[in-house]
């Protein structure tokens, strides 16, 4: 008897989600495997689409923080450079004629770059302290470079005119 209740609740469900509109024809538009369906739905372009924008912002991102990084290193070679060169053009006076200049700018095409050039005089264990110059025969010289895209760029050297 279970069996035959069994044999005719099958019958009855099978007719019913072979009608137009059922369950399985729900199942066969809707919820089916993709194999058995054919193109792409709108559904899936937007996602794929959210997908691929939120991936291309990060490498956009990326792009922007590396030219950044890039511009203002060449600000920073470009102060060193010229800050170097400055310091050896102050060396080249020698002791007793080191002078403070600035701030100043660099010449052409440097023009963007200001400079300052600032010496005191110090002992020799301890330079960021000025000191009467009857006690010391050490000068600290520091030359400062700035732009305005970025920090400044100091260099510091210390000079004596005792060549014991």
């Amino acid at each position: 008897m279970n069996e035959a209740l069994r044999a005719k609740a099958r019958c009855f469900f099978s007719e019913i989600l072979e009608r137009p509109g059922s369950i399985r024809a729900l199942k066969g538009a809707v919820l089916w495997p993709r194999k058995y369906k054919k193109g792409v739905s709108l559904f899936e372009i937007i996602i794929a689409i959210v997908i691929i924008s939120i991936a291309v912002l990060g490498l956009v991102t990326m792009f922007q923080m590396s030219l950044k990084g890039g511009v203002s290193a060449r600000y920073l070679t470009v102060a060193a450079g010229l800050a170097e060169e400055k310091m050896e053009e102050v060396l080249r006076l020698g002791y007793a004629n080191i002078t403070n200049q600035g701030p100043s700018s660099f010449s052409s095409p440097f023009s963007d770059y200001q400079y300052r050039v600032i010496w005191h005089y110090v002992q020799s264990t301890n330079l960021s302290t000025s000191v009467d110059p009857t006690v010391t025969e050490y000068k600290n010289v520091l030359v400062n470079v700035t732009h305005a895209n970025m920090a400044a760029v100091t260099l510091n050297s210390l000079l004596t005119d005792n060549l014991d």
